[in-house]
């Protein structure tokens, strides 16, 4: 069988400028990050998150390496 799990993430959106601060996570780096998830999604498994705006997208800071979760996959 199949069992599904949810998980609640700490973090901000994207686009929350002042927090990304506050967090000491540079904006480039949360651009580069989102670029790369994208562009592997669709450039090596061939398909991709149809629904990618920031309230589908949190940023996080885990053991110090910035962290991109993208939510919403279903």
């Amino acid at each position: 069988g199949r069992v599904l799990t949810t998980e609640f993430i700490h973090g901000c959106k994207p686009n929350d400028r002042k927090r990304l601060k506050e967090m000491g996570i540079p904006e480039a780096e949360v651009a580069k990050i989102i670029c790369e998830a994208f562009a592997e999604q669709i450039f090596v498994h061939g398909y991709l998150h149809g629904d990618p705006h920031p309230g589908n997208m949190i940023v996080r800071k885990v053991n110090g390496c910035t962290q991109v979760v993208i939510l919403d996959h279903g």
